[in-house]
């Protein structure tokens, strides 16, 4: 994807907005007024946004899906942006080193605070540079143990689904503890879809219910356009009050109810994920093509 835009000089600051937000979305610039980033419907949508803002300053902007016209083109702009990315991820383990010398609390602290910053860097992160890894064991490492989620027994879409979203888009190195009652639930652990807890089922003040899927893309501010779809899924196959379209979620109800009576919760964990993934893969390459993929 490409973006090409113009703004007025004065006032500045449009221009050093419009500037912030390209970094956080971590473009490579090819020229004054040209940036470009990897092609998907979630960057598609995002720097149309931006172009949008642009116009509304006062600027031109434009969009364009382009092609490298050769391989050592494309090769050479993923390391640009790998170089990038390897930089952040140093500066979080060199902090992490510093920090690892500090009190239980300060490594805590510091710890949480870092693994807030890799979710950023992620999310700008398309071409993974080998110091990812270093930069999350070193947080890893601050934090003691993986961190905890726990969730009601007897796994069906939604605490399947909501699995997969935590340990593919906010915490990769997350661990889940199933519990019969959530008056159970380990102290150490953050809680999903079950009473009591923050990331669960909420009825906003239209008597709409969201289901703990689109709660948790709510509270972790995932604003991915395909994450939002498949939320719409799972919402009708958990919550089915006919408030989406989304004819996939009867199937994909079966399908779980199905393996919760042949598998036990953690197996439901480990078989729903490659499913999830091809869920998100086939409505990614949907909304990039404006038409169903072959």
């Amino acid at each position: 994807m490409l973006l090409c835009y113009r703004l007025p000089r004065e006032p500045s600051t449009p221009r050093i907005t419009v500037w912030r937000k390209l970094k956080r979305l971590g473009v490579a610039q090819l020229a004054d007024g040209l940036v470009t980033l990897p092609a998907d419907a979630r960057t598609r949508e995002q720097l149309e946004w931006i172009a949008e803002e642009i116009i509304e300053a006062g600027g031109e902007a434009s969009t364009w899906l382009a092609h490298p016209t050769s391989a050592d083109q494309e090769r050479t702009l993923a390391t640009r942006m790998a170089d990038t990315r390897a930089g952040e991820y140093a500066a979080v383990t060199a902090e992490a080193a510093t920090a690892a010398a500090g009190s239980d609390r300060e490594r805590q602290r510091t710890g949480e605070r870092l693994r807030a910053e890799l979710r950023r860097i992620g999310r700008r992160d398309y071409f993974p540079p080998p110091q990812r890894d270093a930069a999350q064991a070193a947080v890893r490492a601050l934090l003691e143990a993986d961190p905890r989620w726990a969730t009601r027994s007897g796994v069906h879409i939604d605490r399947a689904a909501c699995a997969w979203l935590i340990r593919r888009f906010i915490d990769p190195q997350a661990q889940f503890v199933f519990v019969a009652d959530p008056a159970r639930t380990p102290g150490d652990a953050t809680g999903f879809d079950m009473r009591g807890v923050d990331l669960s089922h909420h009825t906003g003040p239209d008597g709409a219910v969201d289901c703990s899927f689109e709660t948790i893309l709510r509270r972790h501010e995932l604003a991915d356009p395909v994450l939002w779809r498949i939320a719409e899924i799972v919402h009708e196959a958990d919550v089915d009050d006919e408030r989406y379209d989304a004819p996939e979620a009867p199937g994909l109800d079966v399908i779980l109810r199905g393996m919760s009576m042949t598998c036990d919760d953690q197996r439901i964990i480990e078989l729903t994920g490659p499913i999830f993934d091809g869920l998100y893969e086939y409505h990614r390459r949907a909304m990039l093509l404006g038409r169903e993929p072959a």
